[in-house]
């Protein structure tokens, strides 16, 4: 699929919500992805607010799978059509579930461009009863906690978690909630939730002032959703720890963080995969600080030219930047400087 396309592009100044011009360079447009470019991807694009012509250029995917997630083909035509950032540095970078397909975009990149479960704890056998009754059990001890901050409430907005193993062909599954069918007249202004802000985030989206100031074609994608739970995603992809440990022979830099009050897809667990990549501890477990704070704690872990540096941050759930956006701010900022953390 080599014919990609940038078929409409236009610079957004104001946005309703915010008084005054917006104090950033915001374009917006879409991008033709497919051999006639018959499927239109829309994305925004902000320019460095620090040196744009040096600069290291982001290509971020958000989680789901459906929650506006670009691909690929958004590096390249943007790239296409301001080729004053053709030698820029890129770095590629997600949360949530873009953790699955990122390190395979960057191999295409690259490329062309514990004691019943067996420590397997996602790929479950359902013959296996004393793995099924040990993650059943599990489950049924956790039922009751908000896996993406432990210590946030669970809503009565959200869907309620199932009992007993939640499997996908087998597999255990991590899907974000679908709370776009959930009224402002719903929301329970007795206690405050995270979910409260979706809604507001949905309702702000599907305003016809704002798809019309961020240039959104009519009749193109109906109502907004924060995550589209409708698309048809077929999960064939287990683990990308191989694809970590092939680029970890490659001259690279990568940031992986976690939030430490995420029991989704725990901090333990991505360290125990960082461990099995066999690197070379370069700075051994340490704090790392904003404005005085700790912010979380940090390792830096080396293979020749490649540089892995990994962090948590202190207090946030499973999307770190939604629950601690200065720490995380500070946090990619200064990876970006080649500054330490």
């Amino acid at each position: 699929m080599e014919n990609h396309a940038a078929a409409f592009e236009t610079v957004v100044t104001t946005l309703p919500g915010f008084d005054g011009d917006l104090p950033f360079h915001l374009e917006t447009g879409y991008i033709g992805v497919g051999e006639s470019n018959e499927s239109q991807l829309f994305y925004y694009f902000v320019e460095s607010q620090r040196s744009p012509a040096l600069d290291p250029l982001m290509l971020w995917l958000t989680g789901g799978p459906g929650c506006s997630v670009l691909s690929a083909f958004f590096y390249e035509s943007v790239v296409t059509d301001h080729p004053q950032y053709l030698t820029n540095q890129l770095f590629i970078g997600g949360d949530s579930y873009s953790g699955i397909p990122l390190p395979i975009v960057v191999q295409n990149i690259l490329d062309v461009h514990q004691e019943d479960c067996g420590g397997d704890y996602v790929n479950i056998n359902a013959s296996n009863t004393d793995c099924v009754s040990d993650i059943n059990t599990i489950d049924e001890l956790i039922l009751q906690i908000n896996l993406m901050q432990v210590l946030e409430p669970i809503c009565q907005t959200a869907k309620p978690r199932a009992r007993g193993l939640r499997r996908i062909g087998g597999r255990r599954s991590l899907n974000e909630e679908d709370l776009e069918s959930i009224s402002i007249s719903k929301l329970n202004s007795a206690y405050w939730c995270r979910e409260y802000n979706y809604v507001l985030s949905g309702v702000w989206a599907n305003d016809k002032s704002v798809r019309d100031a961020l240039q959104v074609r009519e009749n193109t994608t109906g109502v907004w959703k924060r995550c589209n739970a409708s698309l048809a995603y077929t999960k064939d992809v287990s683990s990308t720890v191989d694809y970590h440990r092939n680029l970890s022979k490659q001259s690279l830099r990568a940031l992986i963080y976690s939030g430490d009050h995420d029991l989704s897809v725990p901090h333990i667990g991505t360290e125990n995969w960082i461990h099995s990549l066999d690197l070379t501890t370069n700075e051994y477990w340490r704090p790392w600080f904003v404005d005085g704070q700790v912010a979380g704690y940090t390792e830096k872990y080396m293979n020749g030219d490649f540089t892995l540096i990994y962090a948590t941050v202190k207090g946030a759930g499973h999307v770190a930047p939604e629950y601690k956006p200065k720490e995380c701010y500070s946090m990619i900022d200064r990876f970006l400087a080649y500054f330490p953390l």
